[in-house]
């Protein structure tokens, strides 16, 4: 079994191997040394896929979530940092930065009064279509002819840019935006089962092997693509049960986004290859209302992992 994994073995590592600079007069009676301490070899480890149906607030997917989002947005978004830019900073809503909220809440006001503009009628769908909205405006709006959605929003508009009732009913408005974006702006990734990794045990034992030379390591490194129109920080993903976690990750969206090296144990390999859970808790910092989810691609963040390893292979004949 091992002469028949060698050739394999070998062409592997060929291909993966930055420093071709392999010393074969290591060569004795029991095993063959590939490359030297100062080699560093690079090997594919797990791949994690994440679909739309799989990023979810409290059950409720993320593109349900972002849809009302876009209904309390406005169009002129604020700036940040002095900058003009094009998404929503959701870690200064989430954050309780004031003066970001309240400039994104007066956009939206000053849209929704806008004649002829179609804010106030969209807001007012919204209210319509959710009973404990509609609770809350029920008071500010004429009791008798109000039947049909097309009714209510005519309605809503008249109240909202009637002088008298405007200004309740403008603050109840406000107040549910602020409450929505402040608050409901989140996902969750389910924890991620890799299972067992297909690596046989004699290529784990020739990986872990040299660790303890002063310069040698086992790392594990790789990136994230996401083409969802939100950006996140990844904060410190782990394998559980192991005590292998990654620092927080930046992920913006729209891009290959790198995840540093993190140095990993004889131990945790072997951990690692017998089956762990991904756990990924997310922080959402950023979203693009102009971009849209893009339904094309089935998976919508992919984590993609190498190991890393610094020292010679042995291979035992």
């Amino acid at each position: 079994m091992r002469k028949l994994l060698l050739p394999l073995l070998l062409t592997t590592l060929s291909a993966s191997c930055i420093d071709s600079d392999y010393d074969l007069s290591k060569i004795d009676a029991d095993d063959i040394t590939i490359g030297s301490d100062e080699s560093v070899f690079r090997f594919p480890l797990a791949e994690i896929r994440f679909g739309l149906d799989q990023i979810t607030q409290d059950g409720t997917g993320i593109e349900t979530v972002f849809d009302e989002a876009d209904t309390w947005l406005p169009a002129e978004l604020p700036p940040v940092g002095g900058k003009t830019v094009n998404y929503v900073a959701i870690d200064l809503l989430t954050g309780n930065d004031g003066a970001y909220t309240a400039q994104l809440l007066d956009n939206l006001i000053a849209q929704m009064e806008e004649p002829g503009d179609g804010k106030c009628s969209d807001v007012a769908r919204l209210i319509w279509r959710t009973p404990e909205y509609y609770e809350l405006f029920a008071r500010y709006l004429p009791a008798a002819g109000i039947g049909s959605e097309q009714a209510f929003v005519e309605a809503f508009r008249i109240a909202f840019t009637t002088p008298g009732n405007s200004q309740a009913i403008q603050q109840e408005a406000r107040d549910l935006a602020r409450g929505y974006l402040t608050g409901q702006l989140r996902i969750s990734l389910p924890d991620y089962d890799i299972g067992r990794i297909n690596i046989d045990d004699d290529i784990v034992d020739m990986l872990a092997k040299h660790l303890d030379k002063s310069g040698n390591y086992l790392r594990i490194y790789g990136e994230v693509t996401n083409a969802l129109p939100v950006s996140a920080v990844f904060t410190q993903p782990a394998f559980v049960p192991t005590d292998v976690s990654f620092g927080d990750i930046a992920v913006e969206s729209g891009a290959a986004n790198d995840i540093s090296p993190v140095g990993i144990t004889e131990g945790n390999l072997r951990q690692i290859v017998e089956g762990v859970k991904v756990v990924i808790p997310v922080s959402l910092t950023k979203y693009y209302p102009g971009r849209g989810f893009d339904h094309t691609q089935n998976d919508q963040i992919v984590i993609r992992l190498r190991l890393e390893k610094k020292g010679g292979l042995d291979l035992e004949l």
